[in-house]
This record gives structure tokens, C-alpha cells and sequence, in this order.
């Protein structure tokens, strides 16, 4: 290999000089072996794979034997997508070299591109066997754990993981995936640990106090997050997704006015874009500045005119405002848009029933449950728009759709007694309000705030003495 004082650049250029003069001849030009492999990961660098190959196959016309070049047309072979070649080149040396650890490194890494992890994993395992240099051992290692990763075995790639660790303590790399794997596992409390041995170790890693600051978000520990995500940007002021998840926070933390300051300050550094806007239009709206939220809310849809949950948005500020007959023009774009989200239909549903068009909430409604049938709230508020405007008997039959669900919602019951009682239906009310309580008793409010004056009703009273004196007996 060339000397490291040495002008890279013109010694690669003297390569390619040599390279186009042997395409342009097509004559006999002699190369190192060192020259050759230069070339390669040049052409690879750049994307030029064909090239690669080329000056692969002619090298091994110089140096038949050489394992690093026949390994090469693999590698190049598997980069193009021909993965059936590269897996018939690397078994046909196998087959010669069948202990040669790179070449069974390099035909798991096809397989694995195939995601055929498990084929992989198998080879990488028989690989690992034949390790003797700790260097070697590491490599294989990690490979053997990004399969477990991708098999979802998450156990089993910390334990190849932690192996290398054996070796090589301060391998922040290690520490990484680790954290990911347990966060992966739901396993957050040991993510954080992982995060933290990485800034130990490191404590300018802006990554790492980035992922900090990320699950502490999942945890809800947002006043931690929020000190993650503050080194990030300190250590890499030019970290724009540390900067908008520091926003964020402060958003979840209701600092809006501090969250918007730093939204504007990423637009006024040309990161304007469409998620941006959307962000910046949610902190306005939670501060009730709805024109400064509605504005932003468009600029999300001039950069994203599908930008679904920003029509939505807006839908929902028109009709906080009183223009619900408005906000049905930006729902229905939201929809347009994306037809499968339930929230979308849902919020239809209510604008059209605030509206008085009540076939069409019915019609909106329905479409929730298609698309979320497991949407308890939905059956309540659906019977209980098919109920204030007298069909009765089909706001029952929601209700019951709703238990064929999920048998053990006591809303369900308990709206069902409800009805039953104001319906003077005593049997059938004493029957409901008996499950629900055996559901859940502490939901029974969910009776009194729907029908107050149940509370009065000696049915309800004798139901509820009679679930708490066989309570006390158990």
C-alpha cells in the first residue's frame, strides 16, 4: 500500500490512468495486487461495480490464486443484487477452503441481504469455530448478534454482544446495539444503563445522549429527556433532530412558547419542511393561538399538500371555533388522504352530527368500526348518537356488536343498563348492571355521569348493596 505522506488523489489517478489505458488497449498492463485491491474499493466508493469487477477478473489473470480477488467478484456480485452469483462463487471456494473464515463471513452477509437470517446464522455459528484471532472473533461475534437482531432473538444477541465486551470493554459501537436490543425488549430501564456506559466512555457522543433522551421520552421522564436531548445539541449545535425532539419535550412539558422558539429558530436555518410546520402549528394551537396555528398548519400543506394530519388539525381548530361547517371541507381532504386512519372518520362523524346531517354521522361512524373494530368508544358514542335521535332498538344492537367484541367492557354494560332503564326494560337493566359491576365497580360512575338520576333508582341501590355485601362474603 502507498505511504501514508503520499498524495492520494494523484495515486489514484495514476491507477486510472493505468486502468483506462488497459480498457482502451485491451492489452497486458501489469498491477500490484495492492494496485488492484486500490482500484476496487475505489470503483466501489464511487458505484462503478462494473468497473470493480473488471479490474477483479483481470487481476486474477495476473495472480490466479489470489483469495482476495476471487472473494472480490463475490462481494461485487452481491453489491449488483446478483446474489445467486455470489452464492455459487463463495460455496465453489468453500468447497476448496471450506475452514476459510472470510469466505463463510461473506456468503452469510448473502444470505442474510436474501433475509434468509437463519441460513446465515447457521454459517456465521460454524464460522465462528474457526476463530483464533480476537480481531476475527469480534467480527464474527457482531455478525452472529445482528442476526439474532433480525430473528427478533434479542436475548441471544446481547450474550454475542457482551462477548465481545470480554475483549474489547470500551467498544462504544457494543453498547449501542445493546441498548437497542433491550429497547426493543420494552427493557428501558437497561437501555438507559447501555446509553450511559456509551457516555462514560464517551461524553461528547451526541448519539448517545440523543437515544438517552429518547427513551427517557418513552418513560414519560420527560424533564430527563429533555437534559439528554440539551447536551446533544450542545456537543452538535447542528443536530436538527435533536433540536426538534428538544422541542418536543418542551411541548410535552406545555413550555410551549419556549418549544416554538426553537421551531423558529430551525425554520430561520432553512430546516424548514412539513413536519416542522406541523410541530410548530400544535404548539400554537395548545397555547389557543389558532391563526398562528392555522398558518402553520398550511405551510405544512405547501410543502405536503398530503400532509393528512395537518388538514385534520385544522378540521379540528374550525370547529373548537365554531366553524364546524368549515371543518368538514378539511376532514374530508384528511380522508381523501388517508382513507384508512379511524380518527379521520371519526372526527366526520362528530362535525356531521354537531351539523344536524345525522345519516351521514351514522354512515362516519360506521366506517370507525369497520376500520377499528376494536374501538371501544366508538359503540358508545355511536349508540348514543343513534339513541338521541330515537333508534333505539339499532343503538342497542351497536352496543351488543360492541360485547361480541370484547364481552368484558363494562362501559358496554353499564350504557347498556342505562338504556334498559330509561327504557323502563328492568330485567334486562338489573342483568347488565350486575356484569358490570362484577367487571369493574369502580366504572359505575359511568352509569350516573350518563343517566344521573339512576343513582335515585332502587334497582341501582339494591344492585350495588347486593355486588357489595356478595364481595364482602368472598
Amino acid at each position: 500500500m502507498i505511504d501514508s505522506s503520499f498524495d492520494q488523489k494523484k495515486y489514484i489517478a495514476s491507477l486510472l490512468t493505468k486502468f483506462q489505458k488497459l480498457v482502451r488497449e485491451e492489452g497486458s498492463i501489469f498491477f500490484d495486487e495492492y494496485e488492484i485491491e486500490d482500484l476496487k474499493a475505489h470503483f466501489i466508493e464511487i458505484n462503478k461495480l462494473e468497473n470493480a469487477l473488471f479490474i477483479l477478473k483481470y487481476g486474477l489473470r495476473i495472480y490466479p490464486f489470489s483469495t482476495a480477488f476471487m472473494l472480490g467478484k463475490a462481494e461485487i456480485h452481491s453489491k449488483q443484487g446478483n446474489t445467486k452469483k455470489a452464492k455459487q462463487l463463495l460455496e465453489e471456494f468453500i468447497q476448496i477452503e471450506p475452514f476459510h473464515v472470510e469466505a463463510l463471513c461473506l456468503l452469510a452477509s448473502v444470505y442474510s441481504e436474501e433475509s434468509e437470517h437463519q441460513q446465515a446464522l447457521n454459517i456465521l455459528l460454524k464460522a465462528q469455530k474457526l476463530c483464533f484471532d480476537k480481531k476475527d472473533k469480534q467480527d464474527v461475534w457482531f455478525s452472529i448478534a445482528l442476526e439474532y437482531t433480525y430473528l427478533h432473538a434479542y436475548a441471544k444477541a446481547i450474550s454475542y454482544f457482551k462477548k465481545i465486551l470480554t475483549i474489547d470493554p470500551e467498544n462504544t459501537d457494543v453498547f449501542f446495539e445493546i441498548a437497542l436490543c433491550y429497547e426493543a425488549e420494552k427493557k428501558l430501564e437497561k437501555s438507559i444503563h447501555a446509553y450511559q456506559q456509551v457516555i462514560e466512555i464517551n461524553p461528547y457522543s451526541a448519539q448517545a445522549w440523543f437515544h438517552l433522551g429518547y427513551v427517557y421520552t418513552q418513560l414519560k421522564n420527560h424533564e430527563k429527556a429533555l437534559i439528554s436531548y440539551d447536551y446533544a445539541t450542545v456537543i452538535d449545535e447542528a443536530f436538527t433532530a435533536a433540536h426538534i425532539n428538544k422541542a418536543n419535550t418542551l411541548s410535552l412539558l406545555e413550555r410551549y412558547d419556549k418549544a416554538i422558539k426553537i421551531y423558529e429558530e430551525l425554520l430561520d436555518k432553512d430546516h424548514a419542511d412539513a413536519n416542522l410546520h406541523y410541530l410548530m402549528g400544535e404548539a400554537y394551537e395548545h397555547t389557543s393561538e389558532y391563526q398562528k396555528a392555522i398558518r402553520s398548519y398550511n405551510y405544512a400543506i405547501d410543502y405536503d399538500e398530503n400532509h393528512a394530519d395537518a388538514w385534520a388539525a385544522i378540521a379540528m381548530i374550525k370547529d373548537e371555533t365554531s366553524l364546524t361547517s368549515q371543518a368538514v371541507h378539511y376532514i374530508k381532504k384528511a380522508i381523501q388522504i388517508d382513507p384508512s386512519n379511524p380518527n379521520y372518520w371519526y372526527l366526520q362523524g362528530e362535525f356531521f352530527q354537531k351539523l344536524g346531517l345525522i345519516k351521514e354521522a351514522f354512515t362516519s361512524y360506521e366506517k370507525v368500526i369497520e376500520i377499528n373494530p376494536e374501538n371501544i368508544d366508538i359503540y358508545l358514542d355511536y349508540s348514543n348518537a343513534l339513541y338521541e335521535n330515537g333508534y333505539v332498538t339499532e343503538a342497542l344492537d351497536v352496543l351488543e356488536e360492541g360485547l361480541d367484541r370484547e364481552e368484558k367492557s363494562a362501559e358496554l354494560h353499564y350504557r347498556l343498563t342505562a338504556y334498559f332503564l330509561d327504557q323502563g326494560q328492568e330485567i334486562d337493566a338489573a342483568f347488565h348492571l350486575k356484569t358490570a359491576l362484577e367487571i369493574n365497580y369502580n366504572k359505575r360512575y359511568e352509569l350516573f355521569n350518563y343517566l344521573p338520576n339512576a343513582q335515585k333508582m332502587s334497582l341501582v341501590k339494591q344492585g350495588v348493596l347486593n355486588y357489595i355485601s356478595t364481595s364482602n362474603q368472598n
